[in-house]
């Protein structure tokens, strides 16, 4: 799971994080979880809610929250948030307890290939006419697109025919 985006929302007085998945509610509304800070100073919060993949931090209303508006609303930082902002998430899950935020998880898949055959000659030679491909060239340039004389003994991968009355 990992938090994808994270803005301040003036209207309503709160910072909200975006994750992509959706938080566990234990987890998600735990303090210490959370590590906000602004020009250095720490930022501490009221409240925090849940609301399914994003997460709204409402701070203390004091003078240092203040500061955070006033200087994010002033031209000279608007849309650098990043800059005077730095969060630190830890421990916090998706509501399947599956994963944590901004670890890595590997998973093992199989995977198989099919190698098919038209036609085997064990005891054949390397023919020189010209049906091989020239493997060095792109596929779909001057390639040789000519039938062999046993085409009809070759079975074709295509779509199925549809018979007209």
């Amino acid at each position: 799971m990992l938090w994808k985006s994270f803005w301040v929302n003036l209207p309503r007085g709160c910072f909200i994080v975006k994750f992509s998945d959706r938080v566990d509610f234990d987890t998600g509304t735990k303090k210490s979880n959370y590590d906000l800070r602004f020009q250095g100073k720490k930022i501490t919060f009221e409240q925090i809610k849940v609301r399914s993949y994003n997460v709204e931090l409402y701070p203390k209303m004091d003078d240092n929250f203040r500061d955070v508006v006033d200087t994010m609303s002033s031209r000279k930082y608007i849309g650098k948030e990043d800059v005077l902002l730095k969060l630190r998430l830890t421990d916090i899950k998706n509501r399947g307890l599956t994963a944590k935020v901004n670890e890595i998880q590997y998973k093992t898949y199989k995977q198989y290939r099919e190698f098919f055959v038209q036609e085997v000659k064990p005891n054949g030679s390397v023919l020189t006419d010209t049906l091989f491909m020239n493997k060095s060239a792109p596929i779909f340039q001057n390639q040789p697109m000519l039938k062999p004389d046993n085409f009809d003994e070759y079975w074709m991968n295509t779509p199925l025919k549809t018979i007209e009355d």
